[in-house]
């Protein structure tokens, strides 16, 4: 097993950063008309949809769903501390790891994610990445401290990273960039593209909200988004969706905002994803968060404050969150007290509720 220093990364991003080249080509436009802002009931396109009770026992109890993957038969739920195996109909079959500094051992978990072909699990700890079996046997691991978003895609493992304050300008402005690492089956960093590179005041760290998706993969293909916060100094509204290629980024996508004042202080595009048939987009302006959904072979558009209504479950707000780009699949997550008095048998010490929507096609 080899260990990877901070030196050694750095050099590689820096060589291949300095060859990537971004290839801007013909784009996909989405140009929908008449759009409104309005509620959107859940019922409208979705063609399944169902949830998933998650069993309480002394050992499964999630304190939030920060991130969330499946594969065959069961769940894999991440909370931030713990990593938690539930099969499809909620009963808990385990945890991945513990906490600890020893080997399969983590503080917290910064990201996780599932091989389906390899039937793999894949860990980003604080300082390092572990595998495990689907069964939570561990089978290697290596010092690797700089994932912030972990993926598994057809065409590798791949994660993202943040490089701050790497320039400094004459006028006291120092440089951010992030990356799109790919990872060798020794997990040792091959490729590179970068995703973003903005000069800041001094240095300024990168903080998303939960719950967005930065890179999807549909029929083998990768696509990619990462924002620009709105404290950093760039004028630019970023609505374009990348693919991955050999040679670095190609611009797939442009999404034209169907909004009046996209342009004015306080817009924010958070994230832009592909799904087989659908572009999802998160956005927020006038201090609310904004959900649009695309269908790409329509070409409507669907805007609504937060995101659906469940008028299927009536729980309130549904939050789209990609979970299967190829099948439409997507979730979103209610706590257990918010499910009491809307769903049968719900109690006040209920784990978060997991609800899965496949799309129409």
């Amino acid at each position: 097993m080899r260990n990877i220093s901070l030196f050694t990364l750095s050099a590689i991003l820096f060589l291949q950063a300095c060859a990537t080249k971004e290839t801007i080509g013909e784009l996909e436009q989405t140009s929908p008309k008449g759009v409104d802002d309005r509620k959107v009931n859940l019922s409208e396109l979705a063609e399944e949809a169902e949830y998933i009770r998650l069993e309480v026992t002394d050992n499964s109890l999630v304190a939030r769903i920060a991130d969330l993957a499946y594969h065959s038969d069961r769940i894999l739920i991440s909370d931030g501390r713990l990593l938690y195996s539930f099969d499809k109909e909620g009963n808990f079959l385990g945890q991945i790891g513990k906490t600890g500094d020893g080997p399969g051992e983590y503080n917290f978990i910064k990201s996780f994610a599932i091989d389906r072909t390899k039937s793999l699990i894949y860990i980003a700890g604080n300082t390092k990445l572990m595998v495990f079996s689907l069964d939570g046997d561990l089978r290697t691991e290596v010092k690797l401290p700089f994932i912030q978003n972990i993926y598994t895609t057809p065409s590798g493992i791949k994660f993202i990273s943040h490089d701050l304050g790497i320039q400094s300008f004459d006028d006291g402005r120092t440089l951010n960039q992030t990356y799109l690492i790919s990872l060798s089956d020794q997990l040792l960093p091959e490729d590179t593209v970068i995703l973003r590179s903005t000069p800041v005041e001094g240095i300024k760290g990168v903080s998303m909200p939960r719950g967005l998706t930065f890179l999807t993969s549909v029929n083998g293909d990768d696509f990619v988004y990462f924002p620009v916060p709105s404290f950093y100094e760039d004028p630019v509204i970023r609505d374009t969706l990348y693919q991955v290629t050999d040679n670095g980024l190609k611009a797939h996508l442009k999404l034209n905002i169907p909004l009046k004042n996209s342009k004015e202080k306080g817009f924010n595009l958070l994230t832009l994803a592909r799904t087989k048939s659908y572009v999802l987009s998160k956005l927020s302006y006038d201090r609310a968060m904004r959900l649009l959904i695309h269908h790409r072979g329509t070409n409507t558009t669907y805007l609504s404050k937060g995101g659906l209504s469940d008028d299927l479950f009536g729980s309130g707000i549904a939050d789209l969150i990609p979970l299967d780009a190829d099948a439409n699949l997507f979730f979103y997550v209610k706590e257990g007290p918010d499910m009491v008095d809307v769903l049968d048998g719900a109690t006040e010490d209920d784990n978060p509720y997991v609800f899965l929507v496949k799309l129409k096609d």
